[in-house]
C-alpha cells in the first residue's frame, strides 16, 4: 500500500490501478492469515495485568497477614482488602487490553481516513473516455462491402479501415493550460518537438496529451473545447522526474508489459538499453534478483534513461515524454532523440521487421531543449502563453534552446 501511494503517478501513467487492487487485495488475504501471530501476542500481552495482580497480591499477603497475626488488622478488613484488589486488577486489565486495541487502530484508521478522502477524477475520465470512443467511431467511417461480394472485397474493406484509424489525428482545441487557450492538431507517426519558455505551458499540454492530467470543462463563455485522442491508441506520459517501486530492475523495467508478452523479452529489453547508452553494469542489473529502492541507488541520468526504457519497452502508440534530454550530455541527448526517431520510423523499437505492416503507428511528442531535439523533428510546436503554433526549424530562437 506504501508503494502504492508513493508511486501513485507511476500507477496512473501505466494504467495499473486494476493489477495494484488486485495486489492489495492479494496482500490482504496474505495478513489474515497473519493475524493467528498477532492473536497469539495480544493473548500474551493479556496476561500482563493478572501477573501483576498476582504479584501485588503475594506482597500484599505478606506485608498484610503479619498486622492481622498480630491483631493489628481484622480479618474482615483483609478480606475486603483483598477483594477490592481482585476488581481493581481485571478492570485495569480491561482498560490495558482497551488501549492496547486503540493504539493498533488508530494509525490504519488515519491512513483510511486519508485515503477516502483523496480526490479521484475516475467519473472525469469515464466522461472523457466515452466522449473519445464516441468521437472515434464517428470518425471511423468503415465502408461496408457489398452483400454477396467477394473476400477479396472485404479484406480491401478492413484494410482501408485500419488505415482509416492510423490516419485519425490527434485534436486539441481551445483547451485551457491554465492562463489562455491551446489549440494543436497531430498526425499519426511523428516525432513532434515542443519549445517554448519556460512558464509557457509546454508541461501542461503534455500531460493532458498523455492523460496525466485532464482537460478544464469549459464555462459556457469560452469557445467549445475539443479533447481528442483516438480511443484505440495506448498512450503513455513519461514525466521529467522518473518514479521506480521498490523490486527488481527487470519489475520496473518491465512495469507496462503484460505476463507473458514477448515484448518484455530479456534480451529485447537489453538491446534498448544498449540503444539509449546506458552503462553495461547497469544493464547488467537485470539479471539479479536484488530487490532495491532505485530511486536511491541510480544517479539522475541513469535514471532518466531507465525511465525512457521503460516506456519503449511498454511499446505504446502515443508517447508523452517531458525532457528526455535536459541533463544529459551532448552525445548522449543525441543517442536518446535518434532512438525516439526510430521508435516513430520502425513503429516501435526492437521490433522485428516482417511485422512492421501489422503495426499500428507510432506517435512521439516531447519538450524540447536541445537543437538537435528541433532538428531531427518531424513538427515543431511553440507553446506560448497566448497559445500554441507550428513554426519551422529555422524560425526557433536559439534562446529556447541549449
Amino acid at each position: 500500500v506504501t508503494e502504492a501511494f508513493r508511486n501513485v503517478h507511476l500507477v496512473s501513467d501505466f494504467k495499473k490501478s486494476g493489477s495494484v487492487s488486485d495486489e492489495f487485495m492479494i496482500l490482504l488475504a496474505a495478513v489474515g492469515l497473519k493475524n493467528k501471530g498477532l492473536k497469539l501476542v495480544l493473548m500474551n500481552n493479556g496476561y500482563i495485568a493478572p501477573w501483576v495482580l498476582l504479584l501485588y497480591l503475594m506482597l500484599y499477603v505478606v506485608h498484610e497477614g503479619a498486622h492481622v497475626m498480630d491483631g493489628d488488622l481484622t480479618v474482615g478488613i483483609f478480606m475486603v482488602d483483598i477483594h477490592n484488589f481482585i476488581t481493581l486488577g481485571g478492570t485495569m486489565g480491561m482498560v490495558f487490553q482497551l488501549f492496547e486495541h486503540i493504539g493498533m487502530i488508530l494509525p490504519l484508521l488515519d491512513e483510511l481516513a486519508r485515503a477516502l478522502n483523496m480526490d479521484t477524477d475516475t467519473l472525469n475520465r469515464y466522461e472523457l473516455a466515452k466522449h473519445q470512443q464516441e468521437f472515434t467511431a464517428k470518425q471511423w467511417k468503415k465502408p461496408m462491402a457489398p452483400a454477396g461480394s467477394k473476400s477479396v472485397a472485404a479484406a480491401d474493406d478492413h484494410d482501408h479501415a485500419l488505415e482509416t484509424f492510423d490516419t485519425l489525428p490527434i485534436t486539441v482545441q481551445n483547451i485551457s493550460l491554465g492562463f489562455g487557450l491551446a489549440s494543436i492538431t497531430i498526425a499519426q507517426g511523428q516525432l513532434v518537438s515542443l519549445i517554448g519558455p519556460t512558464g509557457g505551458g509546454k508541461s501542461v499540454l503534455l500531460m493532458l496529451l498523455g492523460g496525466a492530467k485532464l482537460p478544464m470543462k469549459s464555462n459556457g463563455e469560452e469557445p467549445m473545447s475539443i479533447f481528442n485522442v483516438p480511443s484505440h491508441l495506448r498512450v503513455l506520459h513519461v514525466p521529467a522526474e522518473p518514479l521506480f517501486f521498490r523490486g527488481t530492475m527487470l519489475q520496473n523495467l518491465t512495469y507496462g508489459v503484460m505476463p507473458g508478452d514477448e515484448d518484455g523479452d530479456i534480451g529485447r529489453i537489453m538491446a534498448i538499453l544498449g540503444k539509449l547508452g546506458v552503462k553495461q553494469h547497469c544493464i547488467d542489473m537485470i539479471v539479479n534478483e536484488n530487490s532495491l529502492d532505485w530511486g536511491l541507488v541510480l544517479s539522475p541520468t541513469t535514471r532518466i534513461l531507465l525511465s525512457l526504457a521503460r516506456a519503449l519497452v511498454a511499446n505504446p502508440e502515443l508517447l508523452c515524454v517531458h525532457k528526455p534530454t535536459e541533463i544529459l550530455d551532448q552525445e548522449n541527448a543525441k543517442q536518446v532523440l535518434r532512438t525516439l526517431r526510430s521508435y516513430v520510423r520502425k513503429r516501435g523499437v526492437e521490433q522485428a521487421p516482417a511485422t512492421f505492416g501489422n503495426r499500428r503507428p507510432r506517435t512521439c511528442i516531447f519538450t524540447s531543449s536541445k537543437s538537435y531535439g528541433v532538428e531531427i523533428s518531424d513538427k515543431v510546436f511553440k507553446v506560448l502563453r497566448t497559445g500554441v503554433e507550428e513554426v519551422s526549424k529555422t524560425q526557433v530562437p536559439s534562446s529556447m534552446l541549449n
